[in-house]
């Protein structure tokens, strides 16, 4: 039991240290449940322009584009996808579809874009010493994802260039592929990819 309250410890500590916006109160623990999770008082409130269905897909194009810049390993047994959904089932409930992803490269590093989509590099994965370090990793990205923080970021964005809506998945993808139009040409100091969420 020590052990679990530990490992929650450290989970919440990495998941909500880089979270400013956020406040929390333990959950008492019971004895039929001595590991439960914090729950969250509130979640980040700054205005975002995405429903949860765009912010999906806008994660998909995204992922098209990180999938061309980096090679990705296939999880044949799922055991990455298995573990964030363990982790995901102690959050609020969701219609975000999580992506959990390993990425081939010797960085140590992982990060998180809309729509739920979390890539671990391999060597971040090797570099865990336990399940416990890679839940608490993933708990971390889990967290900008819940939190919706990649779409918050954009949405400031795109409103600083004169977006107030967006429509359907075509829309999404236009006023994403304008944003990184508007980035080149202006010199915004955001780089398109700025909002990926990195640990």
């Amino acid at each position: 039991m020590a052990r679990c309250h530990v490992f929650l410890s450290i989970c919440f500590f990495l998941l909500i240290a880089g979270l400013p916006g956020i406040a929390q109160q333990a959950a008492p623990a019971t004895a039929q449940d001595p590991c439960a999770m914090p729950v969250f008082n509130s979640i980040v409130n700054e205005p975002n322009l995405f429903s949860e269905q765009q912010e999906e897909w806008l994660g998909d194009a995204m992922d098209q584009e990180i999938r061309r810049d980096f090679n990705v390993i296939e999880d044949p047994e799922g055991y990455l996808q298995k573990l964030g959904e363990r982790l995901l089932v102690q959050l609020p409930p969701t219609t975000v579809h999580y992506h959990f992803v390993i990425i081939d490269s010797p960085e140590l590093n992982s990060f998180g874009v809309a729509g739920g989509r979390i890539y671990v590099h391999r060597r971040m994965i090797a570099f865990t010493q336990n399940e416990a370090e890679l839940s608490a990793l993933i708990g971390h990205e889990i967290g900008h994802a819940a939190t919706h923080q990649a779409a918050i970021q954009l949405s400031g964005w795109l409103r600083d260039l004169g977006v107030t809506h967006l429509g359907d998945r075509e829309d999404v993808i236009n006023k994403w592929n304008f944003f990184k139009d508007n980035t080149a040409k202006s010199k915004i100091v955001a780089a398109p990819n700025a909002f990926v969420r990195s640990s």
